[in-house]
């Protein structure tokens, strides 16, 4: 049987050869540490320099995961409310519809990019000149209503957190490079940075791309960085509690299938049963993707140093897919724990609720609730008072689970979100 490694390492190679890339460079990662890396081809085709697992490229719209990052931490703090209007923090906004939220989540219908024919002329407005002009940006689609995608969406919320901290990128320097390790994420490429190509679609010839700057728009997709640093972010993203909610499902973009959607600030893409979160990034001469295992532990980067027509969410979905499959760590030995508090004594087995039945256990140090047949994960509770538990996670989040108890002091019934839970089936309206 060939090694994970050489399983890995033949994907990157065919990928890059089979597509005529000047370079890839790919990892996968374990809890946000590198276990495997990669580069192949050269960073600089007019010297011959190889790429090499250090070498920088540019991210693109990666960068909004930091600035999503960013807002959520103000929310955090009380300075955002993710439900208010865009433009209670940009007034200059006449659209007053469009929820913070709704940008972060693509749900804004606000138009895909900037006024004026930015792209065509690879020429962006600076911060003065689009604030003169925001009059001109206007939503294509309902709010909510359907997924689409905006850049505009997201150089406002970066102005936002510019205006909430007095510098936009001194926040993501201060709150991110730092406690994240990312000593190789700039927002300008270093002197040994891949050089991004267009490749000649009838010979092996390349032209070299010209570097963009975003002006305002450097919160949608100015950074560079490295696999290993883009690693450390995913794994910072997946651990930090505080930024959780930015891999919860909020919009499908996919009705078909129901396999890609978005976060708040990360995208979502789903490949059997595995759920996997990261984003995509794409500049002139450039492709970037990021990736993990909602629900596992491993994840993988891959960049190139081109922009042809490839899917490069499918590509890193794919090596992300690999990783889990290949390098999932093996399972942790059990290990028995403390008895489960005295309030939980004859609480524990199992119940039933319209039809269903439910077993309560006590794991890890919290009490669960699992559906007997079903696949969905268990609900999982905290104490919110004398015989009172708020599920923080799973079915019924949010709601209450209550302990009713006879005149001895014993558990007789449950409710969950005012549903009885008995030890007994029985029928809902008896």
């Amino acid at each position: 049987m060939p090694l994970p490694e050489a399983e890995l390492e033949r994907r990157v190679r065919a990928l890059q050869a089979e597509r005529r890339l000047p370079s890839v460079s790919a990892a996968t990662y374990l809890d946000g540490d590198v276990v495997w890396e990669l580069a192949v081809g050269v960073a600089d085709a007019a010297t011959g320099r190889e790429a090499t697992p250090d070498t920088q490229y540019r991210i693109g719209s990666i960068t909004k995961t930091f600035t999503a990052a960013a807002v959520l931490r103000l929310a955090d703090e009380g300075a955002i409310d993710l439900l208010a209007p865009l433009r209670d923090y940009v007034p200059e906004l006449s659209d007053d519809r469009v929820r913070v939220k709704d940008v972060l989540s693509h749900a804004s219908g606000l138009q895909r990019e900037e006024p004026g024919s930015s792209w065509d002329q690879m020429a962006f407005l600076t911060r003065d000149e689009l604030l003169a002009r925001l009059d001109e940006v206007g939503r294509v689609l309902e709010p909510r209503d359907e997924w689409h995608y905006s850049n505009i969406g997201y150089t406002l919320l970066g102005d936002v957190v510019g205006r909430i901290t007095g510098d936009y990128q001194r926040a993501i320097e201060e709150w991110f490079f730092g406690p994240a390790g990312l000593r190789r994420t700039t927002w300008e490429p270093d002197a040994a940075a891949a050089v991004g190509y267009h490749v000649d679609p009838w010979s092996d010839a390349v032209q070299a791309e010209r570097n963009i700057e975003l002006n305002a728009g450097r919160a949608a997709g100015q950074l560079w960085s490295t696999t290993a640093d883009l690693a450390r972010w995913a794994g910072f993203l997946r651990n930090d509690e505080g930024l959780l909610p930015m891999q919860r499902l909020q919009t499908i973009a996919d009705h078909a299938a129901w396999t890609y959607g978005s976060g708040l600030g990360l995208l979502l893409w789903r490949s059997g049963d595995r759920i996997f979160a990261g984003h995509s990034g794409g500049m002139n001469g450039f492709l970037a993707h990021v990736a993990w295992d909602t629900r596992g532990r491993t994840g993988a980067v891959i960049f190139t140093n081109a922009s042809p027509s490839l899917s490069i969410d499918s590509e890193g979905v794919a090596l992300a897919v690999q990783a889990a499959e290949l390098m999932a760590p093996m399972p942790e030995p059990w290990r028995p724990a403390d008895p489960p508090p005295p309030e939980l004594e004859g609480v524990l087995g199992n119940w039933w609720t319209e039809g269903w039945e439910f077993v309560l256990s006590y794991r890890e140090g919290r009490l669960r609730a699992a559906a007997v047949g079903s696949v969905r994960p268990p609900a999982v509770f905290e104490p919110a008072g004398p015989d009172r538990y708020r599920t923080v996670s799973g079915r019924e989040r949010g709601e209450l689970l209550e302990i009713h108890r006879d005149g001895d002091g014993r558990p007789v019934r449950l409710s969950w979100a005012t549903y009885a839970m008995t030890r007994r089936s029985q029928p809902m309206a008896p």
